[in-house]
């Protein structure tokens, strides 16, 4: 099954994250979107950083 993978930049350091978006569909992603960093907890010993969108969806 094919996922969506993004590129999030933080606004206040010169850092870039891949991860994958949650909350929107993949054909709703845009470029230069504001994300919110979550945390998914898969298990006791494995957390992921995942993003969701903060712009109200349409």
């Amino acid at each position: 099954m094919p996922y969506a993978v993004i590129q999030v930049r933080m606004d206040d350091a010169d850092l870039r994250f891949y991860s994958n978006p949650i909350g929107i569909d993949d054909d709703e992603l845009r470029s230069g979107m504001t994300m919110e960093a979550v945390f998914e907890r898969i298990d006791d010993e494995l957390t992921l950083l995942k993003f969701k969108p903060l712009e109200a969806r349409r």
